[in-house]
């Protein structure tokens, strides 16, 4: 007996647009030569010429890490501690575009709502909401129709219209 098998899209779109999104944040982002698949760079938080001085300024890196489902990546910080699961949520935290984020994660195909680590766009929740409310009018107008319908049968069967009086 053969079982069906969905093909999923592939996540390495989704690793794609984080790393684009992430490379703009932080600086001197590279690969990170202790762990496959990670990256370093300097921290967006504690590296900002406006959070410390030169002096203050730390060795530690910040790591950008695959997300364990295989779903983009996460964000933390040696030295802050700051941690961020995904990258949208780091994308908030520092008010970036993250609505633009989604939208691109839902052009690339869809892997945003649902099951994924990242929210329907605005603009698209905006969009389907507007839908379904004229997949609801649309229903209740049939609905209504129905109803009509029915009544003026149940009449006629009851006898209390006459089909000559219609």
């Amino acid at each position: 007996m053969s079982q069906i098998q969905h093909k999923l899209p592939s996540l390495d779109v989704v690793k794609d647009i984080d790393l684009e999104y992430l490379s703009q944040l932080i600086t001197g982002l590279r690969r990170c030569s202790t762990k496959a698949g990670s990256y370093e760079g300097k921290c967006p938080f504690c590296h900002s010429s406006n959070s410390r001085s030169l002096k203050d300024a730390h060795n530690l890196p910040a790591f950008i890490y695959p997300h364990p489902n295989g779903e983009g990546f996460g964000f933390k910080c040696c030295s802050c501690k700051g941690h961020y699961v995904t990258t949208f949520k780091l994308l908030v935290a520092l008010n970036a575009d993250s609505q633009q984020y989604a939208l691109d994660r839902w052009n690339a195909g869809r892997f945003c709502g649902r099951n994924f680590n990242c929210p329907i766009p605005l603009v698209i929740k905006d969009q389907m909401e507007i839908e379904r409310k004229a997949r609801a009018l649309e229903h209740r107008k049939k609905y209504e129709q129905q109803r009509q319908l029915n009544k003026t049968l149940a009449s006629l069967r009851d006898g209390s219209i006459s089909p000559i009086d219609r």
